[in-house]
């Protein structure tokens, strides 16, 4: 795999990425404070909301559960942020 090709991130975590972020500032949580909170480390965390990683499920579920939603609320926004580009597109 090219050095190029290895920076490149799927959309998909991409846009899973934007949903946490957008969802944790709404609740006004700094991103050190929510991976505290989750049991994540900070630098992790914006991994994750930058879509570098791919996440584990048991991570996932215990950072929805944080973002005071439901897991069934979660893939809506995910779908919005696909639709609309950003989730503050989506409520505009």
């Amino acid at each position: 795999m090219t050095t190029a090709a290895a920076k490149q991130k799927h959309p998909q975590l991409q846009r899973l990425g934007d949903a946490i972020r957008a969802r944790r500032k709404e609740l006004r949580i700094s991103q050190e404070a929510f991976a505290d909170v989750v049991g994540l480390d900070r630098g992790y965390m914006g991994g994750i909301e930058r879509g570098g990683h791919n996440v584990t499920l048991l991570n996932l579920l215990k950072i929805v559960s944080k973002l005071d939603m439901s897991h069934a609320e979660f893939p809506e926004r995910c779908i919005m942020i696909t639709a609309y580009g950003s989730a503050e597109n989506a409520v505009e």
